[in-house]
Order: C-alpha cells, then sequence, then structure tokens
C-alpha cells in the first residue's frame, strides 16, 4: 500500500463529490417540497452544499456537465424555498385578516 501526499489525498477526496452534491441538494429539494423538512435548515444544508461545490469546482476535478447538473439542483431548491416561503406568507396573511375580522 503506498502512501500518497497530502495534496494527492485532497485531490481525490473530491473525485465523486459533485456527484453526491447533486444527490444530496435533490434529496433535500425532496423533503422540502413533502414538507419534511424545515426551511431553515434547508437552505442552511444549501449553504453548505454550495461552499462545497465552489471548493471542487475550483480544484478542477469536474466536467462542465457536472457543474450545469448540481447548478440546476440548487436551482430547484432555491425555487422550493421561495414556495415554501411564500405559501408561509400567504397563510400569516390569510391569519391576519382573519384576526382582524373576529370581533373582540
Amino acid at each position: 500500500m503506498s502512501k500518497e501526499t497530502g495534496r494527492d489525498q485532497v485531490d481525490k477526496s473530491h473525485e465523486t463529490a459533485v456527484e453526491a452534491l447533486t444527490v444530496l441538494t435533490r434529496q433535500i429539494c425532496k423533503l422540502l417540497t413533502g414538507q419534511l423538512l424545515d426551511s431553515r435548515l434547508a437552505a442552511k444544508l444549501l449553504k453548505q452544499l454550495r461552499k462545497e461545490a465552489d471548493a471542487v469546482s475550483k480544484a478542477g476535478h469536474t466536467q462542465r456537465s457536472e457543474l450545469l447538473e448540481v447548478m440546476g439542483a440548487f436551482h430547484s431548491v432555491d425555487a422550493a424555498l421561495r414556495a415554501h416561503n411564500a405559501d408561509l406568507l400567504v397563510t400569516a396573511h390569510a391569519a391576519l385578516r382573519t384576526s382582524e375580522r373576529a370581533p373582540d
């Protein structure tokens, strides 16, 4: 078994990262749209996954098609987050309107 330098180990640690990031991001989107994941947690996870994607892309171990795929997954989660937050806003507005109409 040969020993590798620290740089080689770091380089190899990102070989499948883009695919893993894509899968994780898609799962977050599914959980968010299924209302099984809190939007704040989803946003935090997405932020961390974006940082990792930036690190992987800067290392140069990715193909353009892989980066486009993970960016598409990021956009899907962004859209799901916007839709979820819009739903929360509509619900809050409806509750406010209902409470304004209620007699004291």
